[in-house]
């Protein structure tokens, strides 16, 4: 896909160990989630894009494929940037609300990340969360979420790291989210449906203005 306009800023600022100190690492998240679709989707990505100085990571959320019975009312994605913790590197951010349609949510939202490929933290995962309206319940639910680990789409071993770019589906997982541990004992993820694929995207990098 190559590079990409920024259409959607983000709030809150980011950052991370870089050279040496990256070294060593232990991601907890990374290791919570292995096993389950998500990394092997990532791997697939053939085509990649150097990102230098103050680049950045930038998502299209094309749509996601969602049963459901009945309309899912004002759907929109929320995605976030957390590292080994579970921890928000950036403030999440809230897609305008897509259209469902024939089981779909569509979207074609353009998210650009503000914190800069080369400050990422070795680690971090890139999460999207589907939500959408309950009106008898008068707030927003989660109805699923997919996962990336940042580790297998960018090489820390170069000064101005490849990022694979281009195509990427991803499969939705079963609510909760495991970085909400507040709500329900922690359990492993397991896929919402046994389709996979779900979650279609483009992955690419904004250049730093």
């Amino acid at each position: 896909m190559g590079r990409m306009a920024q259409v959607v800023p983000v709030g809150g600022v980011g950052g991370g160990p870089s050279g040496d100190s990256r070294k060593g690492i232990q991601s907890q998240l990374s290791a919570q989630l292995s096993g389950i679709p998500g990394a092997s989707s990532v791997m697939s990505m053939s085509q990649t894009t150097v990102a230098s100085g103050d680049d950045r990571l930038c998502i299209v959320i094309k749509s996601v494929e969602v049963t459901y019975k009945g309309d899912l009312d004002r759907p929109f994605f929320t995605v976030s940037l957390r590292g080994t913790d579970g921890a928000a590197i950036e403030a999440p951010i809230d897609t305008p609300p897509g259209s469902f349609r024939n089981g779909f949510i569509e979207a074609n939202h353009t998210i650009s990340l503000r914190t800069p490929v080369r400050l990422i933290r070795e680690g971090s995962v890139l999460f999207i969360e589907v939500k959408h309206w309950k009106s008898k319940e008068k707030k927003f639910s989660l109805r699923g979420w997919a996962y990336a680990p940042i580790d297998q789409m960018i090489d820390w071993s170069k000064t101005d790291p490849p990022v694979r770019t281009g195509p990427l589906a991803l499969t939705l997982m079963q609510k909760p989210a495991p970085f909400d541990l507040g709500k329900t004992p922690h359990k492993r993820p397991k896929p919402l449906t046994s389709r996979g694929n779900d979650l279609q995207l483009d992955i690419g990098v904004q250049p730093a203005n």
